[in-house]
């Protein structure tokens, strides 16, 4: 491909017609990173957009995200007009950025929404969670939208030097004997007020044309791509702390664990039951073997440096 643009992501290497913003360059990472797994190609594509095409299911937000089914491809489309049909062994897509051109939002769209569903294709499963890298192994930072995930895995960069591996999407592939975590990115996407909690690295971020106010802020290290076992994982929840308390860490049983991995999990088409099927022994065996805490703090940036050192004589002992 003339022009390419290669980056890694979750194990697998992308070679895109377009720069995708907050993924590593393969030259950008470090020398002792795992080689890829296997290739997706990105590339041009004219749509035929009067073929037959099966809707699937739309997704609130604004991406404004919608699958469809036509033959043998898969059709992700963007409110931004774009359109990106994926080829059944999750390889190829070829893109029609439609009328407006590929764009900052197109692009976003294709990272956020397309890339973690597609990635799903080979033997992985995906969680919307902040991955960070500590000493004893990966440690996911689970929870709703809003509950401080980046801000948090800023914060124990900042405070610990944990590398952070993926900030929005995390991809998660089940071996015989352990979860591992393969790295999608190293920066963070944080609102105003939080990147401003962090000035030592503001010159480092830049504004997300899409979400307004929120910021990719990108530590100056590089990341590695090698996989990472799974040690640990945090539920963040928005409630705050007991009375008296401004930090509670509370162990969970498998139940509470799987009720919350299913409800962050990132599926690829909800409406195909037998995805489903397949998915959930995974779902079930993460819950079992890796520890899951739940992680109260008064919304206060002061209190990171604090939590921080709270996570990090749980997780590296």
């Amino acid at each position: 491909m003339q022009g390419v643009h290669t980056y890694r992501y979750g194990g697998r290497t992308i070679d895109s017609s377009w720069e995708l913003p907050g993924l590593e360059t393969e030259s950008s990472l470090a020398r002792d990173s795992a080689p890829a797994e296997g290739r997706i190609v990105l590339q041009k594509f004219v749509v035929d957009r009067a073929a037959p095409r099966e809707l699937q299911l739309g997704w609130p937000g604004r991406f404004g995200l919608t699958l469809f089914a036509s033959g043998e491809r898969w059709i992700f489309a963007l409110c931004t007009g774009a359109e990106f049909w994926v080829d059944r062994t999750g390889g190829v897509i070829g893109c029609d950025p439609g009328t407006a051109g590929w764009s900052e939002a197109t692009a976003e769209g294709f990272v956020r929404r397309v890339l973690p569903r597609v990635v799903q294709m080979g033997d992985c499963v995906v969680l919307h969670a902040v991955a960070m890298r500590s000493p004893a192994g990966a440690v996911l930072l689970c929870g709703k939208s809003g509950a401080g995930k980046s801000t948090l895995g800023a914060g124990l960069h900042e405070t610990l030097g944990w590398d952070i591996l993926a900030d929005d999407m995390s991809v998660l592939r089940p071996m015989s004997d352990r979860i591992l975590l393969f790295p999608t990115g190293c920066g963070a996407s944080l609102w105003q007020d939080a990147k401003t909690a962090f000035p030592d690295s503001r010159a480092q971020a830049e504004r997300i044309e899409i979400y307004g106010t929120k910021y990719r802020w990108r530590p100056a290290a590089g990341l590695r791509s090698d996989p990472v076992p799974l040690v640990s994982i945090y539920h963040l929840d928005r409630k705050p702390p007991p009375m008296n308390e401004t930090i509670t860490i509370a162990e969970t049983d498998v139940r509470f664990r799987l009720n919350h991995l299913m409800r962050a999990a990132i599926r690829f088409n909800p409406a195909d039951r037998t995805l489903e099927h397949v998915q959930f022994p995974v779902w079930l065996r993460v819950a079992r073997e890796v520890p899951m805490w739940e992680l109260r703090f008064d919304s206060r940036f002061d209190l990171l440096p604090e939590v921080a050192m709270r996570l990090a004589a749980q997780v590296v002992k």
